[in-house]
C-alpha cells in the first residue's frame, strides 16, 4: 500500500491533487482513490498472532512509529513513549509479564507503548492522567496499526499484562505507565474478518436509542 503517498496527500486540506506524489503511485490518479485506499486499510486490518521470522527493515519500522506521533492528543501534549524491543531474551521476559501468552515472543519487533504521566497531567491534572492520556496513547496505537497494515506488516495490540513487570523489564521511570504492548512482523497467517456489530445497533441519533438508519436510505447490508 502507498503509505507515503497517503500521508503526503493528507496534508492537502482543500482536495488539491498532488501530482508529484501521484506520479509515483501506479494506478492512483485522484485524491478520492487515495481516500478509498485509506478506508480499505481500516477495514482490511486484522489482528495477527502468527509471524514470520523475517526482520522488519528499520526504515519501515520508523514509518510505523512515526505514524504514531501524528495521532491527536488533548492540548497537543503527545504523552506517548515508544520502547522498541528486538532482543529475544527481553521478549521472553515480556511473554512472562503478559501472563505467559507465548506468541508475544514470536514477532521480530515488540513495542511497549507508555503514557508519560508528567506530560498527560501537566495541563489537565487528574483528568489528563486518568482519561486524556489514555485516549491519546490509544490513538497513537491505532495510527501505528493502520500504518503497519498499509506497509504489509501484521500487528497485534496486547492489553493483558502486569504493568509493574513490564515497567521493570523496560526500565520505565515511575512517571511512564506501560499502557499497551504492540507486536509487529510480517504475517504468517491470514485471519478471517471478525464479526462486526451492525451500525444500526450502535449508532444513536440526537439521543440514545433513536436512529434514522434505514435500508431504504443506505441500502448497505453491512450497516444492518
Amino acid at each position: 500500500m502507498p503509505f507515503d503517498a497517503i500521508a503526503k496527500l493528507g496534508r492537502s486540506r482543500k482536495g488539491i491533487i498532488r501530482k508529484d506524489v501521484l506520479k509515483d503511485v501506479p494506478g492512483i490518479q485522484t485524491r478520492q482513490e487515495v481516500k478509498d485506499i485509506v478506508l480499505d486499510v481500516i477495514k482490511d486490518r486484522r489482528t495477527v498472532r502468527e509471524f514470520q521470522k523475517t526482520a522488519i527493515p528499520d526504515n519501515v519500522l520508523i514509518k510505523i512509529l512515526d505514524a504514531g506521533r501524528y495521532a491527536p492528543s488533548a492540548g497537543n501534549q503527545q504523552p506517548w513513549e515508544f520502547i522498541v524491543i528486538k532482543n529475544s531474551e527481553t521478549k521472553k521476559m515480556l511473554c512472562t509479564a503478559c501472563f505467559n501468552q507465548e506468541f508475544i515472543a514470536d514477532p521480530p519487533v515488540v513495542v511497549v507503548v507508555g503514557m508519560n504521566v508528567h506530560v498527560s497531567s501537566s495541563k489537565y491534572h487528574e483528568r489528563g492522567e486518568k482519561l486524556y492520556g489514555i485516549q491519546a496513547v490509544s490513538a497513537a496505537i491505532q495510527n501505528m496499526l493502520l500504518a503497519a497494515e498499509a506497509l504489509g506488516i501484521g500487528s497485534c495490540w496486547v492489553g493483558s499484562f502486569s504493568e509493574q513487570a513490564v515497567a521493570t523489564i523496560t526500565q520505565c521511570p515511575n512517571y511512564v505507565r506501560p499502557a499497551a504492548i504492540v507486536l509487529f512482523g510480517y504475517p504468517a497467517e491470514d485471519p478471517p474478518a471478525p464479526h462486526r456489530q451492525p451500525l444500526i445497533d450502535i449508532m444513536h441519533y440526537e439521543k440514545f436509542g433513536e436512529t434514522y438508519l434505514t435500508k431504504e436510505l443506505y441500502g448497505s447490508k453491512e450497516l444492518f
